[in-house]
């Protein structure tokens, strides 16, 4: 059902694009019976010409108008002939087209249907924590790194998509990033019978990561300096059989208090000897957004006895889910509502990312817009090509229009004259008969003209011209017969 669904857009654009064809070549619907052939068209056209002529050999003007109807007829083969090849001025507008339907198409598809595997980069520990929460909603690929900047490092080589990064990890402005509900604590222990001054070594997570560089902030921020870490935190929480050394003085770390191994660990810390801690930064603490005040309680984190034995002083510390500027923060946004579907989501740069996007889109519709007046613009090119065969046509109506204005019917009574006029208005009908169908073909041919008023303009006066012609001819054959009546 998932794959059938996930083919619809596709067939949406299918449809699209064949809609669009259909649009552009209308007359492709028709059988080849009602299809337009200019060759029956000037073999008219030259049977026409050669008429004139012979039968109207004292009229110039109509003669010439013959030979240039004639001309038109058999320079819109030419252009027809040129316009069917693949690369004709004409059919790039449709080609851009259909590129900007195709491309539309796949930037929705990929922006709201497309659903890829997500690169996370994660400590392997922490693993079956996210593979849980996703519960299969989403396909994964866990890249693992050794911390919030090995993590960043990933992001900005390309080689993961996302990542958790804590709070006090420096992250690039230009990255999209969301402040998860799930804090953590800052854990600061020293050893029972040790003054804060005498700190020496301190035992802390891995090294070059987020709690060894909140860590050492920290203890320069308290005026402690010339500190030597020792980084086993891990091995405090995984080896069960890890013996803590004699030489540590101080645990200093920033850990989630839900996770079960981080509260045995400090039950280990608790049994050797080591006593919790009040922790005041002071402005600094308060100055920092990923920073928020808290208080353990007596008795947190043990009953009997009471640990601590008095309530103490700490931080909380924000964790984000930070990805590549790249990467679609809608995207970033359903993969943490995955984790916490209930919980509101705060971003720190909420509001960038927001921003962010609306620029994206922005810029989408600036590109589409732009698109689009490319297509208008090359339209108009297009019709320009045939606007000075159309400037033709109307000239050589306007001629015929003079030249059949010139015989007057009513006022003449010689029947020998009013024959040859008669003749002379039947052929500039023909005419204009054939100028009519000229400008179907060039229609038919190029279907853009649809679009503009040409082809409307020239049909419209042909037929006028040609009810004017027609009623002058009837009026001059009942004239006659009224004469004939009369005698």
């Amino acid at each position: 059902m998932c794959a059938k669904k996930n083919w619809q857009p596709i067939r949406y654009i299918g449809n699209g694009i064949s809609n669009t064809f259909k649009a552009m070549f209308p007359f492709e619907r028709l059988t080849k019976d009602y299809r337009l052939e200019i060759e029956p068209v000037i073999q008219r056209a030259k049977e026409v010409k050669e008429s004139i002529h012979k039968e109207l050999v004292q009229h110039s003007g109509i003669r010439q108008l013959s030979l240039q109807v004639l001309r038109a007829a058999e320079k819109s083969k030419e252009v027809s002939e040129q316009s069917s090849h693949p690369l004709a001025f004409h059919k790039i507008p449709l080609y851009l087209l259909i590129l900007v339907v195709i491309w539309c198409g796949y930037w929705i598809y990929c922006h709201f249907y497309h659903v890829s595997t997500v690169r996370f980069a994660i400590q392997e520990r922490d693993t079956s924590f996210v593979t849980k929460k996703i519960g299969g909603r989403l396909a994964l690929e866990f890249i693992p790194d050794a911390g919030s900047v090995d993590g960043l490092k990933m992001l900005e080589d390309r080689k993961a998509d996302v990542c958790f990064v804590q709070g006090g990890v420096e992250i690039p402005e230009t990255y999209h990033r969301l402040t998860l509900p799930e804090k953590e604590t800052i854990l600061f222990l020293l050893k029972k019978g040790k003054n804060p001054q005498e700190i020496q070594q301190v035992l802390t997570s891995v090294e070059g990561q987020g709690s060894h560089l909140l860590a050492a902030k920290i203890l320069e921020i308290l005026g402690k300096q010339n500190i030597s870490f020792i980084h086993d935190w891990t091995k405090l929480t995984d080896d069960s059989s890890f013996v803590i050394p004699e030489n540590i003085d101080a645990v200093l770390v920033s850990k989630s208090l839900l996770e079960a191994k981080n509260l045995k660990a400090l039950k280990r810390l608790f049994e050797k000897g080591f006593v919790v801690q009040s922790l005041d930064l002071g402005i600094w603490g308060d100055s920092q957004s990923y920073l928020q005040r808290a208080r353990v309680r007596t008795g947190y984190f043990l009953l009997e006895p009471s640990i601590p034995d008095a309530p103490k002083e700490t931080y909380l510390v924000n964790t984000y889910l930070v990805s590549h500027h790249s990467f679609n923060p809608i995207k970033l946004r359903a993969i943490a509502n995955l984790f916490y579907p209930k919980d509101i989501l705060q971003s720190k740069d909420e509001e960038a990312a927001v921003k962010d996007f609306l620029e994206r889109a922005d810029a989408f519709s600036q590109i589409f817009m732009s698109a689009a007046f490319f297509l208008i613009a090359l339209f108009g090119i297009g019709v320009l090509a045939h606007r000075r065969r159309f400037n033709e046509l109307n000239t050589l109506i306007s001629l015929i229009n003079i030249h059949q204005s010139a015989k007057d019917l009513y006022d003449e009574s010689d029947p020998e004259v009013c024959k040859r006029y008669r003749h002379y208005l039947a052929y500039c009908s023909d005419l204009l008969g054939i100028i009519d169908v000229i400008t179907g073909y060039y229609a038919q041919e190029d279907s853009t003209l649809l679009f503009n008023g040409f082809c409307s303009v020239i049909h419209q006066r042909c037929m006028n011209l040609k009810v004017n012609i027609q009623l002058k001819i009837h009026q001059s054959a009942l004239k006659h017969l009224e004469t004939i009546a009369s005698k």
